[in-house]
């Protein structure tokens, strides 16, 4: 038999018939140009669907004809919800994952990987459906929303979990809910906005009840730093420490705020003066602010606008006609104990926990007191002068302790690693034990609110 040479044997093969399946037509250079099956059309499952907010649904698109092969590309006109598509060959079909991002109406288009191809549209109804204040665990904090391509660190929105579930808002990109607060059955949200994402001192404040904007604060050449709000009645009150930035000197001051209900309040004229405000209480028709003057933290609460001078503390709670705060002793090389104040005489000397790095949040039920922040254990919880408990490593981020009865409620986030700031996903601890908000999606947890 006679050897074929190896340029023989390729002549050959380049000279063979080949049968195409293509996204489009076109010819070709080569004289023999191969056949084509063109896409003559798309068809999607449905054309309308309804998704909840941090739900998913699943649309597939199928091409014409049957044996047509081709990449398929998903559109969305918004980002309340988008289409991811599933990685897969082209082929005569394509799936896409439609997330719901936020209330609205959105068209998903389907079409083909060639310009100007056939395309398929499906109205995507996000509902708006606000649950109202029953009972259950309310979570404040923002989500990092998956965009098309597939990232997550492009869109930051505000988020109100509900026993784990992600609570309708409006879309507002590049902001945090900071508080949240139940009053009857409405569901009170603070959220902080800017020009960037996990920035604080923030651009403007806006107060939500349930899924609608009732209060907006914002001051020209001001910004605020970590705001804190309490709803009494129908009213809502938010401290704030204010910044203004000094154009010429590069320099910033600060100043005290208090608003109530979008309107700003007397702190006895010390609003116009150097200090910070922290936190705000309402209690049997005081309205408590904890703040500090000039450069001092912490040393003064203010009763309905006057002044009082109190120990500097880390933390402060009023509880009926009580007020409890938190003050550290000790030294770095020995380590730290908090000290719990009772209307300024020392309550309890707590167990320390060796250096601790800060005090996140503070909350009296019963006459107890529990405190969260990070220790040498990690991520710290304290009850009284009891022996702290240690809710995981120095990765882990406690923001919020709310107790319920016999339940402690703690919310935060975990971080890559405990030197760095990036979050790996909003959690809360039930009685220690922790459950994941947004499945390691990159969100974060700073505020709970327990309704029995």
């Amino acid at each position: 038999m006679k050897k074929m040479s190896i340029k023989s044997l390729i002549a050959a093969m380049l000279l063979s018939p080949l049968a195409l399946v293509s996204c489009g037509g076109g010819g070709s250079n080569n004289p023999e140009p191969p056949p084509v099956i063109n896409v003559t059309g798309i068809t999607l499952n449905k054309t309308t669907l309804t998704v909840g907010v941090g739900q998913t649904e699943t649309l597939v698109a199928s091409l014409q004809p049957s044996n047509a092969v081709c990449g398929i590309v998903w559109k969305s006109s918004s980002m309340a919800a988008i289409a991811k598509r599933e990685e897969v060959p082209p082929s005569s079909t394509g799936r896409a994952t439609i997330f719901g991002n936020a209330p609205g109406t959105v068209t998903i288009t389907a079409t083909t990987e060639l310009n100007g191809g056939p395309t398929a549209e499906c109205t995507v109804t996000v509902p708006s459906g606000w649950s109202s204040g029953s009972a259950g665990a309310y979570v404040a904090g923002y989500s990092l929303v998956e965009d098309s391509s597939g990232q997550f660190a492009s869109v930051l929105v505000p988020t109100v979990w509900k026993n784990g579930r992600r609570q309708p808002m409006d879309f507002t990109n590049r902001s945090t809910a900071t508080s949240v607060f139940v009053s009857g059955n409405d569901v009170y949200s603070l959220v902080a906005g800017n020009s960037l994402p996990f920035s604080n001192p923030f651009g403007a404040l806006v107060v939500y009840k349930n899924d609608k904007e009732i209060h907006r604060i914002s001051e020209q050449g001001y910004s605020f730093i970590s705001p804190s709000f309490f709803v009494s009645g129908n009213d809502v009150y938010i401290a704030v420490t204010c910044r203004k930035y000094e154009t010429g000197t590069g320099y910033s001051t600060y100043y005290p705020r208090l608003f109530k209900n979008g309107q700003a309040q007397s702190l006895g004229g010390d609003e116009n003066s150097l200090g910070e405000a922290y936190s705000v209480f309402v209690s049997n028709g005081i309205a408590y602010v904890w703040g500090g003057t000039g450069s001092v933290h912490g040393n003064v609460i203010w009763e309905n606008g006057v002044r009082k001078p109190i120990p500097p503390c880390e933390k402060l709670f009023v509880s009926g006609t009580d007020v409890y705060s938190i003050t550290m002793d000790g030294s770095d090389a020995d380590g730290f104990y908090p000290i719990i104040w009772k209307n300024g005489a020392i309550f309890k000397k707590c167990i320390g926990a060796g250096l601790i790095q800060t005090i996140t949040s503070m909350f009296v039920s019963g006459g107890d007191v529990y405190f969260v922040g990070e220790s040498d254990l990690g991520a710290t919880l304290w009850k009284n002068d009891e022996q702290p408990k240690r809710l995981g490593d120095g990765k882990w981020k406690p923001q919020s302790v709310y107790v319920s009865g016999t339940d402690v409620h703690v919310a935060g986030y975990e971080t890559i690693s405990p030197v760095q700031g990036v979050t790996t996903g909003a959690v809360l601890w039930i009685n220690g034990t922790i459950h994941s908000l947004d499945n390691g999606k990159g969100a974060a947890a700073y505020s709970v609110f327990v309704v029995k």
